[in-house]
């Protein structure tokens, strides 16, 4: 087994792909570098930067902010079972706020972007079976286009940020944020 000390991306709209090479720490197994950027940790072992974005933890090693030098791109807060509630990204030009909602088995159920106004925008609904996620229920502001995931070149896609069971996408920081669930299997990475 071993590392993976590279990965192909490929962009098949665009046609093209390019390759990062990923670097580790012969002491930790950590990733260390990536395309020759260096990754930097806490001493409890969080990512704190990427050569790109900073990011700041909260005294339960939740992370709490991401910035790009001196600006805050988002900022996270999480109620006391640790789960994200709130995202806001306050110096975007589309400045917005996510509130999150969980059902008692810690699985995110909703997810509702406001505007900058605290103006409803978009609402997730996720329905599931169990552990499985089987539905998407989306509803959005009068006058706002519908998302559509159809490949017609309409240019406007269904963005679903959900990946394996307690994992959630963050398209700011582009780590995938690990949500607790019951039990404890995950934390943030």
């Amino acid at each position: 087994m071993g590392n993976r000390t590279e990965q192909t991306n490929n962009d098949l709209v665009a046609q093209t792909s390019d390759t990062e090479t990923h670097t580790y720490g012969d002491i930790n197994n950590r990733l260390i570098g990536k395309n020759g950027t260096t990754q930097t940790y806490d001493q409890v072992g969080n990512i704190i930067g990427n050569g790109t974005y900073g990011f700041n933890y909260e005294v339960a090693n939740r992370m709490a902010e991401v910035t790009q030098g001196i600006t805050s791109i988002a900022s996270c807060s999480h109620n006391a079972l640790g789960q994200r509630v709130s995202k806001t990204h306050p110096n975007n030009t589309n400045a917005h706020s996510t509130a999150y909602l969980y059902n008692p088995a810690g699985q995110l159920i909703s997810e509702t972007t406001y505007d900058n106004a605290g103006i409803k925008q978009e609402t997730k609904h996720y329905v599931w079976l169990g552990t499985v996620s089987v539905a998407i229920l989306q509803t959005i502001k009068a006058g706002q286009p519908a998302a559509n995931d159809d490949v017609d070149g309409d240019t406007v896609a269904t963005v679903i940020n959900l990946r394996f069971p307690g994992q959630y996408y963050d398209a700011e920081t582009i780590l995938g944020i690990m949500t607790r669930v019951r039990g404890g299997m995950y934390s943030d990475s």
